[in-house]
């Protein structure tokens, strides 16, 4: 998934249904990108230069206000030509690092890109990738280590999604990136009488 494939997905409205009058639940999703840090070229690992990139993700106060926090996502979108030299983690403004992707088998992937959102609970991506499907980690993924590690809160602030290719011989980029904050909470009935079903 490219640039303007992202922003349609960012575009979209959400929907909430209900029966008229009846508490339901809604499980609102805030995506935060990384703007302007973004494309950001990942440097081949090449003797002073250590090969990584960071991209900021800015996530201002006030989210989830009004509802509970639920749990965070992360989406990734990199174009490489040897995915398995890759290392990717999150930082939060708290200084707290999860790991979404260690490399995979040492390197044995050496499928192209990856377009994936790493959620817990998903599956865990391939330690041994085919070739043919592009990109090579994609859909929901597992992270490496829980994203539940930042606990249970919003934090604001600016977090760090670091990509690190450790290994010399291919370089890439990062197309896109977005950390996802999943909020829930009950809503009874709009304040003006309508709500949507």
């Amino acid at each position: 998934m490219r640039n303007h494939q992202l922003h349609a997905v960012l575009s979209l409205a959400l929907v909430l249904g209900g029966a008229s009058g009846v508490a339901h639940a809604a499980y609102p999703s805030t995506w935060f990108a990384c703007g302007a840090s973004c494309p950001a070229r990942i440097p081949d690992r090449n003797g002073a230069t250590n090969g990584q990139v960071i991209v900021n993700l800015a996530v201002p106060a006030g989210v989830c206000a009004g509802s509970t926090f639920a749990s965070y996502a992360v989406y990734v979108d990199v174009q490489h030509s040897h995915i398995g030299d890759l290392r990717i983690t999150l930082t939060s403004p708290l200084a707290q690092t999860v790991q979404l992707l260690s490399p995979l088998s040492a390197g044995a992937c050496a499928a192209d890109d990856i377009g994936a959102k790493f959620r817990d609970g998903a599956d865990a991506p391939p330690a041994i990738c085919g070739l043919i499907l592009i990109p090579g980690v994609s859909g929901v993924t597992k992270p490496s280590s829980p994203l539940s590690a930042f606990g249970n809160s919003a934090t604001p602030g600016i977090w760090q999604l670091a990509v690190r290719d450790e290994s010399h011989g291919a370089d890439g980029q990062v197309n896109n990136a977005a950390l996802i904050v999943n909020c829930t909470y009950s809503d009874d009935i709009f304040h003006d009488g309508f709500e949507f079903n």
